[in-house]
């Protein structure tokens, strides 16, 4: 593929690689690729010498046709696209989080996100977190997502909360009936977290399939912003690690302090 190194090949790439997918299907001659893409032939004999150069096609007999090197290359450029996109698509949220937040990559491929805007609805909540057992982390008091958790509750979720200190007194405050009811009838775990972070964390899980659905709440001096959730196995094995971290870390309360 040549000495040039990995910035000439992604460059070539961003430039040429439709000329690369048009090839997928099979080997394709010049004047057919001409026509395919509605470009000229000296375009084409252009763009087949820049990725020849880089060993992603060859060409013999009149036809090109794509080389092992040059089927990897697009699909990793085409996967690089898909993220890259998905931060551009987020970028307005993921900016209201500080630059050293613990946040793997894997968990924003593929990541769907949900703006509130001005007039946060507990509805938004509802749809996106549901499920028939949930973790959550609260970070900061987030008074629609801690009611449509226990709205849920009573038809029948079960929750491990971890909550830090300062949304403890306000859940003490404003939720203290419901968490003591559903303390008292074995349908919640309570916990007291010794650390924080930027955003709130929620792990909802699916019954009969198991399906698990992790979800950021972001939230922001003018209160709830968005909903970063997302359903892969890299996605949910991280937030799963993450919750179970602060899970162990934090203290168990068996009722809520006065």
């Amino acid at each position: 593929m040549g000495n040039d190194g990995g910035s000439a090949v992604l460059s070539v790439l961003t430039r040429r690689g439709r000329f690369l997918e048009a090839l997928l299907e099979g080997p394709v001659r010049k004047d057919d690729l001409a026509k395919r893409l509605g470009v000229s032939r000296s375009t084409v004999d252009r763009a087949i010498c820049d990725l020849e150069r880089f060993d992603l096609v060859a060409c013999a007999d009149c036809r090109c046709r794509l080389t092992l090197a040059g089927e990897l290359a697009l699909a990793e450029y085409e996967e690089f696209l898909d993220r890259v996109t998905v931060i551009a698509d987020a970028s307005d949220v993921l900016s209201a989080l500080p630059p050293t937040v613990p946040l793997e990559r894997a968990f924003v491929d593929g990541a769907t996100v949900v703006r509130v805007g001005d007039d946060p609805s507990r509805s938004i909540l509802e749809a996106q977190l549901t499920g028939t057992h949930q973790r959550v982390f609260v970070t900061e008091t987030v008074s629609h997502l801690v009611a449509a958790s226990l709205d849920a509750i009573d038809d029948g979720l079960e929750c491990e909360f971890v909550f830090t200190s300062e949304t403890l007194d306000d859940l003490a405050t404003e939720f203290r009936g419901p968490v003591s009811a559903a303390l008292a009838a074995g349908r919640v775990e309570l916990r007291e977290a010794t650390t924080t972070l930027p955003y709130s964390l929620v792990l909802s899980r699916h019954d009969p399939t198991g399906r698990v659905v992790a979800s950021l709440v972001v939230t922001s001096d003018d209160g709830l912003e968005a909903i970063v959730s997302n359903d892969s196995e890299p996605a949910v094995a991280w937030a799963e690690s993450t919750f179970a971290s602060l899970w162990q870390q934090a203290s168990p309360l068996s009722v809520l302090r006065e």
